[in-house]
């Protein structure tokens, strides 16, 4: 028997599974095309983005440095890079192979690359060869069709012109290290950047770098270009770095260079600009090509220079720190007339040593100077003079007048790494030794030996300074910030300062003293320029002492020799530029420096066509009789002795 309300109920049953099936079809479809589109949208307009597109990278061209004559220093040359874009090639294997012939590389090392930058199913272009020769890029451009997973780009390296003049100055470049770029070092650089690792590369980074840009290209599935959507393409072109212009003069940096070259001795050489503070030479070796380091230094070459004993990498201008040695008697003068311990007229007598702290203290001439005053003192660098001065002063009392004029802290020059030097006294031998300071220990301080420590920059800033009478100017190396069309963006402003508390009639005391090194009987007579009233201090600093020294100097020289100081100004009258020179293990500075500053002082008269002057009238001091001869400070308890 038919029940049609049963029928009924079972068909409306159907038609309701019929359409939550289809109802819940449709909201599976949905929420699958709502994910694809909404969620993953992003994702997979990026892969066909990657499909289509290629971005190869622009670096932006480094700024050039200049001299101050707007002589090239450092400039940029064409490069021929080799990209390659993994996920393209058709027979990733057969590439790698052909790349390995071409550019003597294993297939391995290719690899190794592409998984550095990114996979080797990167659809992106990968450097994987920079700076290829004209023979490599000649076969790899013939063989473009055969291969359009290759791209060649053009791009330009870091080059300087001189080599190895200007190394420790300019510095060297290189890409960002991982660690540099997630210690953001170089803030907005990323891997693959150029950046600047040592020197004014390092220092001026900001103003040299520039801002990268990329070339866009539409590709097909076969990673050729497709030329006729060109005009799609969305560029973006890179902005160069800027100009700097140094006061460097490349002229003094050559005869520097040149002066150096006749020694075997390692050394520096700075001078320094009296009325701007523009360091005019800044020379250091031994040295190294910074070329070597364009496009990346090989492995041989990096292990061969930080390995080498004598350091090549260093700037010893700025980063050895030594002995100042008889050059400190300048400061030891000012501060001993300053504090009135002595006159310009105190006199003493110099037998070739003295006794002090039950301890002999030699003077370097054996046989003594006879009866001598601060004029003399200095002009022939007699240690006794300086032992009895230092019998007269305290060491926080000399260790004070050194910091006033600019010792024992860094000078704050625009270059990385700058070392701060050392000037003791009781509080630094507590602290550092956990001792007491003995008096002793104050008789070789000053005479510049002991734990008394300076850079040559440092020296050259006090000679422009005593030049001056205490007016203090910075030691700079930028002249001016420029455009590529040698407008003036910016010029640097930098601190000038006048040194308190010493009497400019003391300064002029020791200035005629340091024109007698030079012009008279003094020991600096090889740095003599005929006309340019050449003022300055010889220093020699012991390696080993007096008692073993001799014998061991001339059996090795190069470990055990004296090393050797010059410093000056010049001219005595209108003070133009300072300079100091320091030759490692060179013997005497009479000998070794001053022949180096003779040599860089005379370029630079020459190069600015500044005549010869009438020399200034020093007169030579009478020869102090036995009762004009200042008794000598009283010797303190041998007990407190060394």
């Amino acid at each position: 028997m038919l029940n049609p309300q049963a029928d009924r109920e079972f068909l409306e049953k159907r038609i309701n599974l019929v359409r939550n099936v289809i109802l819940a079809c449709f909201l599976i479809f949905f929420s699958g095309f709502w994910y694809l589109q909404i969620i993953r949208g992003p994702y997979y307009e990026e892969l066909a983005r990657e499909n289509i597109l290629r971005d190869y990278p622009l670096p932006a061209p480094r700024g050039l440095i200049l001299d101050r004559k707007n002589q090239i220093l450092a400039e940029n040359r064409l490069s021929h890079n080799l990209f390659l874009t993994p996920g393209a090639s058709r027979n990733l294997r057969n590439t790698l192979t052909f790349l390995g012939n071409v550019l003597g590389l294993t297939a391995e090392e290719i690899v190794k690359q592409l998984q550095k930058e990114g996979s080797v199913h990167s659809l992106r272009p990968v450097l994987i060869y920079q700076d290829m020769n004209l023979s490599q890029l000649a076969y790899i451009s013939a063989r473009k069709i055969e291969y359009p997973e290759l791209e060649i780009h053009h791009e330009q390296q870091r080059s300087y012109k001189y080599g190895f003049l200007f190394s420790h100055v300019l510095g060297y470049v290189g890409e960002i290290s991982e660690e540099q770029e997630k210690q953001n070092q170089f803030p907005g650089a990323v891997r693959r950047d150029i950046v600047g690792h040592t020197g004014i590369e390092r220092y001026y980074n900001p103003y040299l770098m520039g801002q990268a840009g990329f070339e866009r290209k539409i590709v097909d599935t076969y990673g050729a270009e497709l030329k006729e959507f060109s005009e799609l393409q969305d560029d973006k072109q890179p902005v160069p770095g800027k100009v700097l212009k140094l006061g460097l003069d490349y002229e003094m940096q050559k005869a520097a260079a040149e002066a150096f070259a006749a020694s075997e001795q390692s050394g520096s050489f700075v001078a320094i600009d009296i009325k701007t503070g523009e360091v005019l030479t800044m020379f250091s070796k031994p040295f190294y090509d910074p070329n070597d380091f364009v496009p990346k230094i090989a492995a041989a070459k990096w292990r061969e220079l930080i390995s080498d004993p004598q350091h090549p990498l260093q700037n010893r201008v700025i980063q050895n720190k030594f002995s100042p040695g008889s050059t400190f008697k300048i400061v030891m003068a000012l501060a001993a007339l300053q504090e009135k311990k002595i006159t310009h007229s105190t006199t003493f007598h110099c037998h070739g040593s003295q006794y002090i702290y039950n301890r002999t203290f030699r003077c370097w001439k054996s046989g003594g100077h006879g009866a001598v005053d601060l004029n003399k003192a200095i002009a022939q660098s007699c240690d006794v003079y300086f032992y009895n001065v230092g019998l007269r002063m305290d060491i926080d009392l000399i260790a004070l007048y050194a910091k006033r004029l600019g010792l024992g802290s860094s000078v704050s020059i625009d270059l990385p790494n700058e070392a701060s030097g050392l000037v003791p006294s009781r509080e630094w031998k507590r602290r550092v030794a956990k001792d007491k300071w003995y008096p002793g220990e104050t008789i070789s301080v000053a005479i510049g030996q002991g734990p008394l420590l300076v850079t040559a920059l440092q020296l050259a800033r006090l000679m422009a300074e005593v030049s001056r009478d205490g007016y203090r100017i910075q030691p700079h190396l930028i002249n001016s910030v420029l455009d590529l069309d040698g407008k003036v963006l910016e010029t640097p402003q930098y601190r000038q300062e006048q040194v308190q508390g010493i009497d400019p009639g003391n300064y002029e005391i020791v200035k005629n003293a340091l024109w007698t090194v030079v012009n008279g009987w003094g020991t600096g007579g090889k740095a003599r320029i005929e006309g340019y009233d050449v003022c300055g201090k010889t220093g020699t600093v012991q390696v080993v002492g007096y008692d073993r020294g001799s014998d061991l100097a001339k059996k090795q020289k190069e470990k055990f020799g004296d090393h050797a100081w010059f410093i000056g100004f010049a001219p005595l009258s209108d003070p133009q530029v300072a300079i100091a020179v320091f030759v490692e293990h060179g013997g005497h500075g009479s000998d070794a420096a001053a022949p180096i500053a003779k040599k860089v002082l005379e370029t630079y008269f020459t190069e600015r066509n500044i005549p010869p002057v009438s020399p200034v009238k020093v007169k030579k001091p009478v020869p102090a009789s036995t009762a004009q001869i200042t008794e000598n400070s009283p010797v303190a308890n041998p007990e407190e002795g060394q």
